[in-house]
């Protein structure tokens, strides 16, 4: 191969990488569909609620998350959906009303509040965090399949070409470095540049 065409291929994975990984993208194919699910989503609202009743609403909403927003459909059975809405909920969810409690007590607490719409705050945020562990989980698909397999002189090439394109918003610990010693850090560089272009493009927004 020679070298103008190997740039070329190093400039290509680099423009499809971040393309599918572009905000943009993120939100018409991640965020947007779920949001779009929730917004179909029916639920008991009467207050009191029961563990019972809570544990079946967000296991549902979960479940049909996962079968009518995700590409590949997933689709899962009560009980499936059952531990993975209580496993993120135990993991991630943060109560409203006193930031030291966590998890799915936390979850439930929320949940009973009559007065500012417990439950649909709590379901709200449980969509908030699917819709954060399947962008996490999509980027690291692109990374494993779009950079592990590639050969050391094209990833010398693709380092080399991001360091030079996006230079003016890279810290000086990166642009010290050689294209050779980021060649196996390519989705750590990929993610800095990402986060660089939010920052970016939020700044530009201010003075629209």
């Amino acid at each position: 191969m020679t070298n103008s065409k190997g740039k070329h291929k190093a400039q290509q994975m680099i423009k499809n990488i971040l393309e599918i990984t572009d905000e943009e993208y993120l939100y018409q194919n991640i965020h947007r569909p779920i949001e779009e699910t929730f917004e179909k989503f029916e639920f008991d609202r009467e207050i009191p609620l029961s563990h019972e009743q809570f544990i079946h609403t967000v296991s549902e909403l979960l479940r049909q998350i996962y079968r009518y927003s995700f590409s590949p459909q997933q689709i899962m059975t009560a009980s499936q959906a059952r531990a993975e809405a209580l496993a993120i909920l135990e993991e991630g969810y943060q109560s409203y009303q006193n930031a030291r409690d966590h998890g799915y007590d936390a979850a439930f607490s929320d949940a009973s509040d009559t007065q500012d719409n417990g439950l649909e705050f709590v379901l709200s945020q449980l969509v908030e965090l699917i819709i954060t562990r399947a962008r996490y989980r999509h980027i690291e698909w692109i990374y494993a399949t779009r950079l592990e397999m590639i050969d050391w002189q094209t990833k010398c090439l693709m380092a080399e070409i991001m360091l030079d394109r996006w230079k003016p918003f890279l810290p000086q610990s990166i642009l010290s470095c050689s294209p050779s010693q980021l060649a196996d850090y390519l989705s750590d560089l990929i993610d800095v540049i990402l986060s660089s272009d939010r920052i970016v493009r939020r700044s530009a927004s201010t003075y629209l």
